[in-house]
């Protein structure tokens, strides 16, 4: 507390003329601790006349720097729960990544294919004398467009792998769910389940960051045709996009396995807790916080035989669904 600025130490001669300059009269600095650290301070200034600054008033800042200092640490706290939330999404997306390095590798072995199909068609055609300039336009664009559902692939790979903070876009919901789709059908395929996708249309646009709603789409579909191993029935797993309501969407992933037990329903969002041998149990954790984070939620609404219903719910632009 400087109440005028004689009090100012001597060796602080430059801080006194500067405050003199501002017109300062007299100063009250309040620190802000937390968690028995300093976070930082209040400055209380006077610039009519010096002040003695009276008991209560010196209370009641001191109050004040308490708010202050557990708000900033409560902040800093989110942001550190943020930092790890976004880090574990990472190590779940590189897992899932390689889960599904089967179907990845198949998605680019077909264009690949083709091109290769093409040159040698190319050969054929140049050793015969028949190729002609439309008929090489042709092969060349039909190359070009094999070569970019090559890089499409790679990108969609790049964009899960990345680490970085989650950037927020507005986006079509039916497109990212027909991306998934379009690299989990061959891994249903294999496991003899049927996959449905029922998207309704005109559905508005939502603000997301398209690789997170994407990875807990990717883990609610996954676990959805893993439950169908335990069934006596023929697999089926229903992936859909509805309105509810003029404000928001949901993503519904529903199969038509067995009952998930009450006990273990209870625990399913809970960290770390998995029926999988090798499961870490982090990933229906990790997609109720990303769909919490993007103001949303994540629930179990329907469990009994025959139907097992998780829904994700976004907030969505409302009106015509026209995209900002």
């Amino acid at each position: 507390m400087l109440p005028n600025l004689d009090a100012v130490p001597p060796e602080e001669e430059p801080l006194r003329r500067d405050l003199a300059e501002y017109g300062v009269k007299s100063l009250l600095f309040v620190p802000m601790h937390a968690a028995r650290r300093l976070v930082g301070a209040i400055a209380f200034v006077r610039y009519e006349e010096e002040d003695d600054w009276s008991a209560e008033f010196i209370r009641l800042a001191n109050v004040a720097a308490d708010i202050y200092a557990s708000a900033f640490a409560r902040r800093a706290g989110d942001r550190r729960a943020d930092a790890h939330r976004n880090e574990l999404a990472h190590v779940l997306r590189v897992g899932t990544m390689s889960q599904l390095a089967a179907d990845i590798v198949h998605e680019i072995r077909q264009p690949l294919a083709a091109i290769v199909n093409f040159v040698n068609g190319c050969r054929r055609l140049l050793a015969g004398d028949r190729l002609g300039r439309g008929e090489l336009t042709r092969v060349l664009e039909d190359i070009e467009t094999e070569a970019r559902r090559v890089n499409q692939v790679l990108d969609g790979v790049y964009r899960h792998v990345r680490r970085g903070a989650p950037q927020k876009a507005w986006a079509e919901l039916n497109g990212l769910v027909q991306e998934v789709i379009s690299l989990m059908r061959r891994e249903f395929g294999l496991a003899g389940a049927e996959l449905d996708v029922r998207l309704e249309r005109d559905v508005p646009p939502v603000e997301v960051d398209a690789v997170q709603i994407q990875q807990v789409l990717v883990n609610l579909v996954r676990n959805a045709r893993e439950a169908l191993s335990d069934g006596d029935r023929p697999g089926r797993v229903l992936v859909a996009t509805r309105r509810c309501g003029e404000d928001a969407i949901e993503i519904i992933v529903e199969d038509n396995g067995p009952q998930i037990p009450e006990e273990i329903a209870e625990k399913l969002f809970s960290p770390f807790f998995s029926t999988k041998p090798q499961g870490l149990g982090l990933g229906l954790s990790i997609s109720r916080s990303i769909a919490e984070a993007h103001g949303g939620s994540l629930s179990l609404d329907e469990n009994q035989p025959g139907q097992v219903r998780f829904t994700l719910r976004l907030p969505a632009r409302s009106g015509s669904g026209v995209r900002p």
